[in-house]
Order: structure tokens, then sequence, then C-alpha cells
């Protein structure tokens, strides 16, 4: 049976450390889905489901810490790793 590729959910605002993640990820095998804010990253984590979601602490609209206990909240999504 085929192993399928872990997602990953990439969260941060700068476009160049975006970059730097995803390339490295989606070259080890992993399905990397980012987001370029806290609001669109809750979303975003949500519709995909991701296994791991890599979180910026300093993001524009609202905090990583914030967007942490929104997704702690969530029954759904509390299980994800947070890094």
């Amino acid at each position: 049976m085929k192993k399928v590729p872990r997602k990953v959910l990439i969260i941060d605002d700068d476009p160049e450390t975006l970059r730097l993640l995803e390339k490295p990820l989606e070259n080890a095998g992993r399905v990397v889905v980012t987001a370029f804010n806290g609001e669109v990253g809750f979303t975003t984590a949500k519709e995909e489901n991701p296994d791991v979601i890599l979180l910026d602490l300093m993001l524009p609209d609202i905090g990583g810490v914030e967007v942490a206990k929104r997704l702690h909240k969530d029954p759904e999504l509390r299980k994800i790793p947070l890094i």
C-alpha cells in the first residue's frame, strides 16, 4: 500500500519564510498548505485538517498565541500538533 504524505499547514506572513519552509517539506514528500495571516490560517486548518501546523507568533491580524487558543478550543482541531 502506498504511503500518503502528511499534510503540513504553515501560517506565516513572511513570503520568504514560507518559501524556505515549503520547498524542503515538499521535497520530503509532505503536502504543504500555506496561510499568510492568523484568520486565514484558522480557516485553512478547518478546511484542510492538516497533520501538523507550523505557526508564526508575530502575525499581522491576530497573533499566533490567539490562533493557538482558537485551535485548542475547537474539538476537531485541538488534536493537531503546533510548532
